[in-house]
């Protein structure tokens, strides 16, 4: 699996975030958010911080199935799926293979949401 951009931010992250500049898409997909209280030294002032894993690309998309094989690619090299579709081959209950099919899922969904 491709290692995301750790990040930190005070707003919750969307699952996915898809922005179409013209001929060129922004994809990006933000993974394992954890939120924590935080409190602010200056002010006193308790908020909540969010940090997370993500993953960020641009590619022309033009219909439902690039864009699935997008986000897709944004977690998950060709290699990474062979070698988990593999894995899901010998057992289905394998968490690995388990986690990439409920994110392929995911991707699909989210593609559809685009598409409609």
């Amino acid at each position: 699996m491709k290692v995301g951009k750790n990040t930190v931010s005070s707003c919750r992250p969307h699952d996915f975030e898809f922005e179409n500049s013209g001929t060129l898409c922004n994809i990006a997909t933000n993974d394992d958010i954890v939120s924590q209280e935080v409190v602010d030294e200056e002010s006193g002032e308790v908020y909540t911080q969010f940090k997370y894993k993500r993953y960020a690309s641009s590619a022309e998309l033009h219909n439902y199935d690039e864009t699935v094989a997008a986000l897709v690619h944004l977690k998950y090299s060709l290699d990474d799926e062979i070698a988990l579709l593999k894995k899901g081959m010998i057992n289905e209950m394998d968490e690995e293979y388990y986690v990439y099919i409920e994110y392929v899922d995911s991707c699909k969904e989210y593609a559809r949401e685009i598409w409609q």
